[in-house]
């Protein structure tokens, strides 16, 4: 990525702190290993985003991701698809 290697350290460092890594001295080096799968990542840093940028609107990032940018009919599709089973979902609770 290009990092220097202080910046990658520290990345490390703070990641491992947070428990979003594993660090393992081995000899004279040390090993990182996921503690978290790419799903659960994944969805973390979608949640942080959502919260720091659009308040945790998630209508509010739609809105700003359309209001510049035409979606295909495919991509429509998929949103009714995702909305239609949320709304399954929350009438099932």
């Amino acid at each position: 990525m290009g990092w220097s290697r202080s910046t990658t350290l520290t990345m490390l460092r703070r990641m491992t702190e947070k428990g979003y890594i594993r660090c393992c001295d081995e000899d004279a080096m040390k090993s990182y290993s996921p503690l978290l799968n790419r799903e659960d990542a994944v969805l973390c840093e979608t949640r942080g985003f959502l919260d720091r940028v659009y308040k945790g609107s998630v209508s509010t990032m739609v809105s700003a991701l359309t209001d510049r940018h035409a979606l295909s009919k495919s991509e429509i599709d998929e949103l009714y698809a995702i909305l239609k089973a949320a709304e399954e979902a929350s009438d099932n609770d």
